[in-house]
């Protein structure tokens, strides 16, 4: 059971992780003034490019409860996963563009410098304290 809610509060963690790394992107690319017009691509298609990360996350085995291994092991995987699910959201945007609009490209190199950030800092952080 406790395992359980591991894996949940990661999934969860993460999902916001992913999301405060592209609204840090954002905000980096439009120096603090975001506009609406290039923001709501993003609005519409969050919830598609959380849930791609988060199975990208699940395929790189992040949410396994693993044994001890070293941070770099750690980080090398969350480096890998990151620039897999980035491009993964690159796609889904691209595919929908036509749609809903299409984000601009520096956002998602940010947004993935910032999930690196976030993910392979708490990761290492709240698991691994050697």
């Amino acid at each position: 059971m406790r395992i359980f809610f591991q894996i949940i509060s990661w999934l969860i963690a993460d999902a916001i992780f992913v999301n405060m790394a592209y609204y840090s992107g954002y905000l980096i690319r439009f120096s603090g003034i975001i506009e609406m017009p290039a923001f709501m691509p993003y609005l519409r298609l969050w919830p598609y490019i959380t849930f791609a990360h988060l199975i990208v996350f699940s395929i790189f085995k992040l949410y396994e409860p693993a044994p001890k291994v070293s941070k770099r092991a750690i980080f090398t995987g969350i480096i890998n996963a990151s620039a897999v699910s980035t491009l993964a959201a690159m796609s889904i945007v691209y595919a929908m563009r036509h749609f809903w609009g299409f984000m601009p490209s520096s956002v998602f190199a940010l947004g993935c410098v910032f999930n690196i950030i976030l993910s392979g800092g708490w990761r290492i952080f709240v698991r691994y304290d050697t």
